[in-house]
């Protein structure tokens, strides 16, 4: 996964043989709505991966304060951190931006050529959770 800010620009690399990656950003993204002030999730690489600590700031409710740190193979995820990224995003920004690179994929998944190596990459169940709070909270619009 490739991040972009106007500051930064980092590659995130990302395996689906420990955990289930987008099931976890998507969980994080359902935690903010329902009112989370603070959501970590851990992208597990081979070796190492990126701890994701996501939250909002106290005197600023409607941003987030985003920080992504990489640990090695060798460490847990709670030791020896090195920062790759972190910035500031409105809240309702960031929800609809992710949405939107999740609604993308899944739209992506119905072509079978494209399906055929991504296998169970997007965990639907939950995207349709993320998808059914987006609208009641009034972040998209499914009419």
């Amino acid at each position: 996964m490739r991040l972009y800010t106007h500051e930064i620009s980092c590659e995130i690399r990302i395996s689906s043989v420990l955990s289930d990656p987008l099931y976890d950003f998507i969980q994080s993204l359902i935690s903010i709505i329902k009112g989370e002030k603070q959501t970590t999730f851990i992208w597990y690489d081979e070796p190492g991966g990126v701890v994701w600590n996501i939250q909002q700031l106290p005197d600023v409710r409607h941003v987030l304060a985003i920080h992504i740190d990489e640990f090695s193979e060798h460490d847990s995820p709670a030791k020896n951190l090195t920062n790759i990224a972190q910035f500031n995003i409105e809240t309702q920004q960031f929800l609809i931006m992710s949405f939107y690179q999740m609604k993308k994929l899944a739209h992506l998944l119905r072509d079978k050529t494209y399906a055929s190596t991504r296998r169970n990459e997007l965990p639907f169940h939950k995207f349709r959770e993320l998808e059914a709070l987006m609208n009641s909270a009034k972040y998209i619009d499914m009419k």
